[in-house]
């Protein structure tokens, strides 16, 4: 069930030297978070490292939790979240930077419409909070992912009702 009504704006398997600072602290951190939630006692690096290095880690750390604790116990389906090692975004992962992306830019239908993807209905409501307070905390510590790619997706979508409108004026 995918109740997205944009496409995503990052491309999955996207090359990761393609992203920013803001993003690639998103990106490792969810792998960690990830690697720890699938096995609590395999000893890997503390998740919360690159908030505490942007030192965003007491307000952006919680609410990092408690949004990926939710999507983790809720999700519809299995989330495309790669080991650290790998070198390209994974899907679920590129919609995790638009859901940031979209909610630093205040677009909050934009942002249920991802967290759909990944949860029933009641789960996105109280996912919204979290997620809400997250992009926030990074946008006061400096952590703005960039709206190009939003921007980018709005303009391809104008742009192609244009040419459509356009078309039917010709014909």
């Amino acid at each position: 069930m995918n109740s997205r009504c944009a496409p995503s704006v990052y491309a999955t398997d996207a090359s990761l030297s393609r992203v920013g600072t803001p993003e690639l602290l998103m990106m490792i951190s969810l792998r960690l978070f990830a690697l720890t939630w699938r096995d609590p006692s395999g000893g890997y690096p503390d998740w919360r490292g690159g908030f505490r290095a942007a030192r965003i880690d007491k307000c952006a750390g919680p609410a990092f939790a408690a949004l990926f604790h939710i999507v983790g116990g809720a999700a519809l389906r299995p989330l495309d979240v790669r080991c650290t090692h790998c070198c390209l975004l994974g899907g679920d992962e590129a919609w995790l930077l638009q859901l940031v992306s979209v909610l630093q830019a205040k677009r909050k239908a934009e942002a249920a419409a991802i967290l759909g993807g990944w949860l029933p209905p009641a789960a996105v409501r109280t996912t919204m909070l979290p997620a809400q307070d997250l992009a926030a905390a990074l946008a006061r510590g400096g952590m703005i992912l960039p709206r190009r790619h939003a921007e980018a997706a709005k303009m391809d979508h104008i742009g192609m009702a244009y040419a459509d409108l356009s078309v039917t004026l010709v014909q």
